[in-house]
Formats: C-alpha cells, sequence, structure tokens
C-alpha cells in the first residue's frame, strides 16, 4: 500500500515571510453538501472587506485552433481570471466578454489585462482582494505573449518604478493572480513574466524570469501526492452517488463525498474497495478537465443510472467549475468492474481521502488553509484567525481529518505562556494510508481570552512526541 506520506517535492517554490509560495456518467446527486461526522454550529469569523463581484455563471468555451496552447472546444469554463486570497490559493471569476480571440496568445493577454483595475472594472469576490497595482491600462498592460510548448512568456509594460506594490502579501497575491490566470490557457502549465521588452521584472523580491507552475506559488509547503492509495473491501455491490462542496467544509477546501448505499460495515476499514490515483490532464485532448485529474476506482460499484449499451457513456457537469474544483462526473462502461469517479482540478494541492462510517462513504477532500495542514493532520475547523465570541460559548468545535496510529488524535490550547487545555479524540480511521475523519469539542476555561493557539497533532507510539503538529491561531475575545 502506497503511503502519500513520502509527497515529491517536484516543483521550484517562491518563498515569502515563511509562506512557501475520458468520458464520465454524471451521478444523479451532484449537490453541494457540508459534510462532518456530525454537523458543528456556527462560529463566528472575521468579515473579509465587502467588494462585489462582476460576473457571469455561464461560462463560454473557446474557438478551435491546430496549434498547441490553442483552444479547443470545451464545457469547461476558461473565460475566467484569479484573485488572490490571504493564506489561501487564489480563486477564479468568470469575466464575461474575454478569451474569445482566435490565438492562445490573445486569450492569454485578454485575460491578464482583464486584471488591471480599470480594464473592465471587475472586482475580486467576497473573501479575496486584487493586488494589481495600477488602474490605468494605459501605464501598466500586457505588451507581448508569446507561447513556448507548455510555457507563456509573457512581456509588461511596465512604468518607472516598476510594479509599485507595497506589502509582501500584496506581492504574493500578485504574484499568484498572474500565474494561474496565464495558465488558464488550456495546455499551459507554466508562465514567466519580464518587462519594457524582456527585461527582469521581479515584484520586490520574487524573481518571475524562470517559467513557474501553479503548484510553485499556490501556497503549500508540498503538492499533493502522485502516489496510489489502496483500500481493500469486501462488499458484495455498491450504489455510488455523488456530493460535492467547495469553501463551505473549509475555506479553499473542495470535499467530494462518494456515497456508497451502504449503511454501515460489519468491519470499518474493509467494506468497500477503491483506489485513488491522480495525474496530469491533457487539457486538448480532454477538455472537460482541468489541469490535473484525480480518479477513485470503486470496485463491484454501479451509479445511480448506469449505462445500458456496450460500451462507456460520456455527460458533463458543469456544477463543480469552482476552484479548484473543475469538474466532476462519473466513467463507468459495462462489463467493467467497478467504476471510475473523475475530479478535475485546477492545481495539485494536498488531497486527502477518508472513510467515515453509518453510512459508509469514501470522502475526498481536496486543499484547505495551507497553515492548518500537516502531513498527517488536516484542521478544518476552527480556522485560521478566527474569533470566538468566549461571552456567548466557550466551547470550540474541532473538526478534520487525520492519518494517525489508531486513529488517536490529540490536542493543546496554548496562549502566550502556558498550554491552558488539552485533550484528545478518535477518528473514523487509523493506522492507514487512508486518512479518517474526526470531530470533537474544545472548552476554553473561564478567564482565557486574547490570542490563543490551538495545536492538533499525533502522538508517537515509540516515544510520545508530538507528530504532525497543525497549528491553529485563534482569537477569544
Amino acid at each position: 500500500m502506497s503511503d502519500p506520506r513520502h509527497e515529491r517535492h517536484v516543483s521550484r517554490r517562491l518563498k515569502l515571510g515563511g509562506v512557501v509560495v475520458g468520458g464520465l456518467l454524471v451521478a444523479a446527486a451532484l449537490l453541494p453538501v457540508v459534510e462532518w461526522v456530525g454537523r458543528p454550529p456556527a462560529l463566528e469569523t472575521a468579515t473579509p472587506p465587502p467588494p462585489t463581484i462582476v460576473a457571469s455563471p455561464q461560462p463560454t468555451g473557446a474557438p478551435a485552433s491546430g496549434r498547441p496552447g490553442e483552444g479547443q472546444p470545451s464545457r469547461t469554463d476558461h473565460q475566467r481570471v484569479y484573485f488572490a486570497r490571504a493564506g489561501l490559493p487564489p480563486v477564479g471569476v468568470h469575466v464575461e466578454g474575454i478569451a474569445t480571440q482566435t490565438t492562445a496568445e490573445e486569450r492569454i493577454r485578454a485575460r491578464l489585462d482583464a486584471l488591471n483595475p480599470g480594464s473592465l472594472a471587475v472586482q475580486a469576490p467576497l473573501g479575496a482582494f486584487n493586488p494589481f497595482p495600477l488602474d490605468d491600462p494605459s501605464r501598466l498592460r500586457v505588451g507581448t505573449v508569446t507561447i513556448q510548448g507548455d510555457a507563456a512568456v509573457v512581456d509588461f509594460v511596465l512604468p518607472e518604478g516598476g510594479w509599485r506594490v507595497a506589502t509582501a502579501e500584496q506581492s504574493l497575491g500578485l504574484v499568484q493572480e498572474l500565474v494561474y490566470t496565464a495558465t488558464e490557457e488550456p495546455g499551459i502549465r507554466r508562465a514567466s513574466f519580464t518587462a519594457n521588452g524582456g527585461k527582469p521584472a521581479p515584484i520586490r523580491d520574487l524573481p518571475l524570469g524562470a517559467p513557474l507552475t501553479r503548484e510553485a506559488v499556490f501556497g503549500y509547503p508540498r503538492e499533493g501526492s502522485t502516489a496510489t492509495l489502496s483500500q481493500p473491501g469486501s462488499a458484495p455491490a455498491v450504489r455510488v452517488s455523488l456530493r460535492q462542496s467547495v469553501d463551505e467544509v473549509a475555506r479553499g477546501l473542495a470535499r467530494v463525498v462518494i456515497d456508497t448505499g451502504i449503511a454501515s460495515g460489519p468491519v470499518p476499514g474493509t467494506d468497500v474497495a477503491f483506489t485513488a490515483s491522480v495525474r496530469t490532464n491533457d487539457e486538448r485532448a480532454d477538455p472537460d478537465y482541468g489541469k490535473w485529474l484525480l480518479t477513485v476506482h470503486v470496485a463491484n460499484a454501479r451509479s445511480s443510472d448506469p449505462p445500458t449499451g456496450a460500451g462507456t457513456t460520456k455527460t458533463f457537469s458543469v456544477q463543480a467549475d469552482r476552484t479548484p474544483l473543475r469538474s466532476l462526473g462519473i466513467r463507468e462502461t459495462v462489463g467493467v468492474d467497478g467504476l471510475d469517479v473523475l475530479i478535475g482540478l485546477d492545481d495539485l494541492r494536498p488531497w486527502r481521502v477518508s472513510l467515515a462510517f453509518a453510512p459508509v462513504r469514501v470522502v475526498v477532500d481536496i486543499g484547505g488553509a495551507p497553515s492548518s495542514l500537516s502531513d498527517g493532520i488536516a484542521v478544518y475547523a476552527p480556522q485560521p484567525g478566527e474569533t470566538i465570541d468566549g461571552g456567548i460559548s466557550r466551547t470550540i468545535v474541532l473538526g478534520g481529518a487525520a492519518r494517525a496510529f489508531e486513529g488517536n488524535v490529540r490536542w493543546r490550547l496554548r496562549d502566550a505562556t502556558r498550554v491552558v487545555g488539552s485533550g484528545f479524540t478518535t477518528a473514523s480511521l487509523g493506522t492507514s494510508a487512508i486518512w479518517g475523519l474526526f470531530e470533537t469539542r474544545v472548552d476554553v476555561p473561564s478567564g482565557t481570552s486574547g490570542a490563543l493557539t490551538l495545536e492538533v497533532f499525533e502522538a508517537s507510539a515509540k516515544d510520545g512526541s508530538d507528530l504532525n503538529v497543525a497549528r491553529v491561531p485563534l482569537l477569544i475575545r
């Protein structure tokens, strides 16, 4: 059984301030879902400024062309740009009227120009911001775009003084915006940036001359695993349906729930056999998906609407087209054991597959807040920077996923000088490459207020030392 703890560190990363920068049959129930072991109550969170979004829900495909990097007819929305988010990867927004040009170079230019606040008056969505520094397209604009294989080389016209970005957060956000937006073009996986005729154009101390992938700048300390996960099982028949959500269980997290139709398993962890793997996706050959395709093969399974003729039935869902979940569906072939759940992704952020029971569900989580993840712990609630009103409730809901020995998950609550509380809970699965889900309640001691840190970790079975610590800063008022 492959272990995703040994994830490959394959792309060059930007570091700033300590933050490391086909066919398918759609299941009957593709509905948004917030999936927990139990459902936590709402907690008060810091409220970001309320900008509005100018966007259209209807995607428009690019025209066909024969050159690498040029458009193929696609039901996936590529009329989009990306805006920065503090502590999270950027988020994609549909912009009507862009990226409909004939050539890939023109479409890339149109997307990047749309980031300029003075171009199309497109504003960042709630929880995001646009660090693009000027609102005058005549002073800061795209000069030329050249495609070299799977890379776009963009030369900007910059005014005297360069980018004029004031803070480290704005610098990282701008790099993320540029790289994600330039690589939205199908077949383009890397982007580099120069200025004023090919001169170096760093943003503060962040170099942009070498081609950058989305994974080089997305803010996670490592990419998602490319190892194959396997889970044995003995269920005689599984009837699969899907549910999905984005930014609902946690900010920056996409969740796909594979419901199996099994009420509960006789031996937890051995009911449903499945494998999970990820690979790069050729967007020109299979344009229904994004840059990456995560496939979960469920053995001895059929969908709610199985095909009736020979071969594979192919349809497509646009309901899942939200960062980082580009598309979602099921591939099922008559005469072939089981089916494939196909998850198209914008980038290869860390992903986890968990088992939950009563009923039996395979839960695929992609991403989350980078600061709340470790190799063996992923905290979804509370979220980093959350403000909790201790006058109303002194209880924090702690939830997430873990890959820990016998499922034992420990937590500690610290103030600036000492530990003010500690405890433990048990995940739905333990001692496995497959993760388990957990949820518990953390009581804040009376009289405790101000800045606290919630530490969630696994205790070493060998010596009790802390392993895979995830830290979540909180404010109790």
